[in-house]
């Protein structure tokens, strides 16, 4: 009898029955528990759809090739119950799909049921109409993988599995094979799409390069067509657009920069002047899709959106604007300004100039200077307004760039900065004090002065000579000295280096610690020499140039004696204005003075003068000195630099206390004691023996052991923190040495000799006089204040023999006398 063979029971671990039994090898693959697929003969699927763009391509036709693609590839038995259709990029933000309004404007193939939203948004749902989602491929859910992904992701979530009509629609239900093809074909789609507009880049660049115009054709210009190279291209009458000269508009630009830049007008002042002659000036008439969008006159934003257009200089420029926030696109797309430095620029002039490129950032500057002030000295409109500021828009403060903004306390004028409120994201200024300010009563006799001497003033061209000339040729020989000293620390830094790599070659192989530290000492040195290396590259790109300035346009400047700092506030503001003059405050008692003179400067200002000396003439009012706590100092004339101190004010202070100490000790001391400490008050080298120099031969030799020490670090100072940092010199560290070296060498010889005075304020107006220099040199000023010293001791001695008296009263006679016939000498210059 045969052994009984029991039934095969089918797949899915079921019996024939359908009762739970053993038996089945069970489902094909381990998605098939949350697939809606399991079990279904009948599929009902949706179709997803998408064209990039209806502009450049033919919508209908792709759609309908993706309808046929789709609908051979499905299986028996499964059919499609709606089509979701996109007609937009497939480089959209995933949050931007399918609001797109394309398909309105042409006839679809199929119904349309809704885009890739709707899409996602039914497959969430129980009722949901399909079991899976089927495109012509992988690149029709997105060029990106990332949303490609997505997508597959969010349906998948649901049980519903998305096919790619390319690929086949495998039944077996297994992801593995299909997931690689699919990522495969994914990351060559998005290589493709990357690609395409990195290309598409490049052969912009060249675009620009060869001076064929991108966007509008801008004011001033007229396009000139050219045939397409591209024959293809040609054959469809496409172009490309050179620029060339509007003889009618093209001298308005002129005309718009040189009000900007010369006479330094804002935007509303410009759109002003050319609205009062629109024949002569016609203003833009900028179009929409071949309709015009103007007001038909100049406005504040013509004259900005002009005056930032650097294709006026001639150099074709790309990529000024961008509205890229990624390697997707947006529907809705926002331009945005592009870094300067991120603007595409061809190397050589391409077209016409209307401006020359120095005018056009002498614009730009102007346009970050003005911003967020007014810029008029005039009264405010504002009802409120009290107090009219003769420096309004004029100071600047030297830490953050702001203006300054007047204000009045105890009767007196000021002008202050705070600081920038909102950086918007950018660290503030470390060193930005809580509140800068600067009074006005310091600040407009040493304004005065400076214009007085140095516009109007009869030595005004020695003056220029001294700023053009001379110390620049000073900082040029101090810049080449820094120059060798950063190159001779790059070489003696590249020896070091090479004196390691030969003690590495000898050193033992089974010296691991000693092999160690000459590589790490080696690696430090290495930094080092990167730092000088480029201490020393910015030294040379940077290397000063003597220029002589423009004698002959200061020399066309009319002569004014007139004391500028009494004439009324309006014809101030009137002169500053003409002088282009602005002011830059890091200190309350330092502002650093620019004035800036034109071809048109010298009958602006004769203007200004004629009405100085007219009103002097009615109001000779008395000369007012300047307030009795400032001292007046002007410096770096290279800046035309001034500074507000209270040097003799703070002398005569700490003297004063000094002197009342020195007292009081010498009314208790005894009588000998007494005499001889007021011999050495007067300064004297009486009854001074050899052993008295003992101790002090001794600190002025540590002190000039360290005074050479600091020469090299001193020299690298002059050209500015920065540079001497990168060159190793630690700033703060080598003042504050510098300092000490010279007290402690003044103190030495002051306790041997005495106070001698006047020494150290007449030697260097001697030397200056006998060397006929610029200013004063340190070499022949230490010698005539030797040979001062040396001259009044003799005189001391033998004048008025056999009394002796000190050296500091031969000193005094001697500095007191050429100081007060310097002082004489100012008095007849200035009447």
């Amino acid at each position: 009898m045969a052994a009984h063979q029991p039934a095969t029971p089918p797949a899915g671990g079921l019996t024939a029955a359908g009762t739970i039994g053993p038996g089945g090898a069970g489902p094909a693959s381990p998605w098939a528990a949350i697939s809606k697929l399991s079990g279904l003969d009948t599929v009902a699927v949706a179709g997803l759809l998408r064209v990039s763009q209806e502009q450049l391509q033919d919508v209908r036709g792709s759609l309908i090739r993706q309808v046929d693609n789709i609908t051979r590839a499905l299986p028996a038995g499964w059919h499609v119950v709606a089509w979701f259709i996109d007609i937009e990029s497939g480089r959209l933000e995933f949050d931007e799909r399918g609001h797109g309004t394309g398909h309105l404007n042409i006839v679809l193939p199929v119904e349309r049921d809704g885009g890739l939203p709707e899409l996602l948004e039914e497959a969430k749902r129980r009722d949901c109409r399909f079991s899976a989602v089927v495109a012509e491929n992988a690149e029709r859910l997105a060029r990106y993988t990332y949303f490609g992904t997505k997508v597959e992701h969010e349906l998948g979530k649901h049980g519903i599995e998305l096919f790619a009509a390319d690929e086949g629609i495998q039944l077996d239900g297994k992801k593995a094979a299909k997931v690689l093809m699919r990522r495969m074909k994914q990351a060559i789609g998005e290589f493709h799409a990357i690609n395409v507009m990195e290309q598409a880049w490049e052969g912009t660049k060249v675009h620009t390069q060869e001076g064929y115009n991108i966007g509008r054709v801008p004011y001033g210009y007229t396009a000139v067509k050219e045939p397409h190279p591209a024959p293809a291209r040609r054959s469809r009458g496409l172009t490309r657009t050179r620029l060339a000269v509007d003889p009618v508009r093209g001298p308005v630009i002129t005309q718009i920069f040189y009000w900007r830049v010369v006479d330094r007008l804002t935007y509303r002042q410009i759109a002003k002047r050319l609205n009062e002659d629109p024949g002569q000036y016609p203003p833009p008439d900028p179009r929409y899709n071949g309709k015009p969008v103007g007001v038909g006159q100049w406005t504040i934003t013509n004259v900005r959106v002009l005056l930032q257009n650097p294709k006026y200089t001639g150099h074709m420029v790309w990529n000024r604007t961008t509205s890229r926030v990624g390697v997707t696109v947006r529907r809705k797309k926002t331009h945005r300004p592009n870094p300067v430095e991120q603007w595409v620029w061809s190397k050589q002039p391409t077209h016409t100039p209307l401006i020359t490129l120095d005018t056009y950032q002498q614009a730009q500057k102007m346009s970050s200077d003005h911003q967020g002030s007014r810029t008029t000295g005039g009264t405010n409109t504002h009802p409120a307004t009290r107090h009219t500021y003769l420096y309004r828009g004029l100071l600047r403060c030297g830490y953050c760039g702001w203006r300054m903004h007047g204000t009045q306390a105890n009767g007196l004028v000021y002008y202050k900065c705070r600081g920038p409120r909102n950086t918007a994201g950018k660290p503030r200024d470390p060193d930005h004090p809580r509140t800068l300010s600067i009074r006005e009563d310091a600040l407009t006799p040493a304004i005065a002065n400076l214009i007085t001497t140095r516009i109007f003033g009869p030595e005004r061209q020695a003056h220029l000579h001294h700023q053009h000339v001379a110390l620049p040729r000073e900082r040029a020989e101090q810049h080449a000295r820094a120059t060798d000293v950063a190159s001779k620390s790059v070489e003696n830094i590249t020896n070091r280096q090479r004196n390691l790599m030969t003690e590495l070659e000898q050193t033992p192989a089974d010296d691991h610690a000693y092999r160690a530290g000459i590589r790490q000492r080696y690696r430090e040195l290495d930094q080092q020499r990167a730092q000088a290396e480029a201490a020393l590259a910015e030294l040379i790109a940077t290397q000063p140039v003597v220029d002589e300035g423009m004698p002959e346009l200061l020399a066309t400047m009319p002569y004014a004696s007139a004391n500028l700092a009494a004439v009324p506030a309006a014809i101030q503001r009137r002169l500053f204005d003409a002088l282009k003059l602005t002011v830059r405050v890091d200190n309350p008692r330092r502002a650093h003075v620019r004035i800036t003179l034109t071809a048109d400067t010298p009958d602006a200002t004769a203007e200004v003068v004629a009405d100085i000396e007219t009103d002097a003439a009615h109001d000779p009012g008395p000369t007012p000195s300047p307030p009795p706590s400032i001292g007046t100092v002007f410096e770096d004339p290279d800046q035309a630099a001034s500074k507000l101190v209270h040097p003799v004010q703070s002398g005569i202070g700490v003297s004063a206390l000094l002197e009342a100490v020195n007292a009081y000790l010498i009314t208790r001391a005894d009588l000998a004691n007494a005499e001889t400490v007021q011999r050495w008050q007067l300064g004297s080298l009486n009854g001074t023996q050899w052993q008295a120099l003992a101790t002090p031969a001794i600190v002025l030799a540590v002190a000039a052991v360290a005074s050479l020490a600091l020469s090299r670090p001193l020299t690298i100072l002059e050209l500015g923190d920065d540079t001497a940092r990168a060159l190793g010199v630690r700033a703060r560290f080598t003042r504050t040495g510098a300092a000490c070296v010279a007290v402690t060498l003044v103190a030495a010889a002051t306790a041997v000799a005495g106070p001698v005075i006047f020494i150290a304020l007449a030697a260097p107006h001697i030397a200056k006089k006998l060397t006929r220099t610029a200013g004063p040199g340190l070499m022949p000023s230490a010698l005539t204040g030797i040979l001062a010293m040396t001259a009044s001791d003799l005189a001391a001695q033998r004048l008025v023999a056999p009394l002796q008296l000190p050296v500091g009263v031969g000193t005094a006679a001697i500095g007191g006398i050429y100081l007060a016939w310097l002082l004489a000498a100012e008095l007849r210059r200035q009447q």
